[in-house]
């Protein structure tokens, strides 16, 4: 048997009971990376003039913080091929990408509309914590094969 035969032989025996517990680990990571993004950016709004590094460093930590839970969740899986490895990267600078583009699309519609600028910088965060976020769920799921139950015990 080859290796998609052995994932389809894994498949065909998981439980009702297994799957409705993988979709529901995949609904409370998907519930911790929203309770993240909006939490970071709720921090980019920050009115405080002169505290952007800092904001911007508890942020970060936040972030790797959140990424750190996601890998938990998943019980750090492990055995990702290169290909997947690329993937989670160009997902991680392209979310990076993405984020600059929504702060500074939101940045200069601030100059010409009554929007505040502290919008940007929260729009920007969420954008990014998202996108990571997903980026990071991404990867540690297609680490985790099926039938092995120690990924259902998390």
């Amino acid at each position: 048997m080859d290796e998609s035969q052995d994932k389809s032989a894994n498949n065909s025996q998981l439980s009702a009971a297994d799957l409705a517990h993988l979709r529901q680990k995949r609904r409370r990571i998907r519930g911790v990376i929203l309770d993240y993004a909006l939490g970071i950016a709720i921090l980019g709004f920050n009115p405080l003039p002169g505290f952007l590094s800092w904001t911007l460093l508890i942020a970060t930590i936040a972030i790797l913080k959140m990424l750190r839970d996601i890998a938990n969740l998943w019980g750090f899986a492990g055995g990702q091929d290169l290909l997947a490895i690329a993937g989670s990267f160009l997902g991680a600078m392209a979310t990076t990408w993405l984020s600059l583009m929504v702060w500074g699309t939101i940045f200069v519609m601030s100059i010409y509309l009554p929007i505040p600028k502290g919008f940007a910088l929260a729009a920007g965060l969420f954008t990014l914590t998202w996108g990571l976020g997903q980026a990071t769920n991404q990867y540690y799921a297609s680490g985790w094969q099926l039938g092995e139950k120690r990924w259902w015990q998390k």
